[in-house]
């Protein structure tokens, strides 16, 4: 069974692929109840208020997490993200975000390049999450989140154009080390759906269904975004 950590995660990521934002808000406070030394629920947390609309609650909860360094990439992307979407954008703010962002870009390891990433994709800068991802995995290339990140960017991606692309390869190379990575299993369901290939969607979702019953009760069956063909 997974780990209880990576089960919050997986739904968290679900709900903000779906926008469905104050989930993802409720799942996050959930993780920063049961892993309070966790900054990553503190920084989906942050992260969700601001894609609410939220934005300087957004803001008051992203401010501290500059000081974590595997979510300080993300934090500093997501609050200069917030303070544009502000009435009047405090530019001074903006311009030392920026900067700071400038030069820890240049020392990022491949947790912090991870948590920038997964920001950059939720808010549909498809091609900037490739650029981050891309570099997480010339630095990890065994990285699991770095995988399957990379994994849903191309399926990201496949949605634009919809021609096929490698997204496959990067869920199946999780999956080859862990068949119940549920993130891995979602994304290959997803890929499936979206090149029209039912069987193999019907497949995947089974067999998400059947390693993660239980989780995947938590999520509503009319929330779940696989429009899969009758068996």
């Amino acid at each position: 069974m997974a780990d209880p950590d990576t089960l919050i995660k997986a739904r968290i990521h679900y709900y903000g692929r779906e926008r469905y934002y104050h989930s993802m808000q409720v799942s996050a406070v959930e993780g920063m109840k049961r892993f309070s030394g966790d900054p990553a629920f503190k920084f989906f947390y942050g992260m969700a208020l601001v894609l609410e609309g939220r934005v300087q609650e957004g803001i008051r909860e992203l401010d501290p997490l500059q000081s974590y360094s595997e979510v300080m990439l993300g934090s500093l992307l997501a609050l200069i993200h917030a303070h544009k979407l502000c009435l009047t954008v405090d530019k001074e703010a903006v311009a030392v975000y920026d900067a700071k962002l400038k030069e820890e870009r240049k020392r990022a390891d491949d947790q912090a390049l991870y948590y920038a990433g997964v920001f950059l994709l939720y808010v549909d800068r498809v091609d900037k999450a490739k650029e981050y991802v891309d570099r997480l995995l010339k630095i990890n290339p065994q990285s699991k989140d770095g995988l399957v990140l990379k994994g849903w960017v191309e399926v990201s991606q496949l949605r634009e154009s919809r021609n096929k692309n490698n997204a496959l390869q990067y869920f199946e190379s999780v999956l080859k080390t862990n068949s119940r990575n549920i993130e891995a299993l979602f994304g290959k369901a997803k890929y499936f759906e979206l090149c029209g290939h039912f069987d193999e969607a019907n497949q995947a979702s089974y067999t998400l269904r059947t390693v993660h019953t239980h989780r995947l009760r938590e999520i509503k069956e009319n929330h779940l975004n696989l429009r899969l063909a009758s068996p």
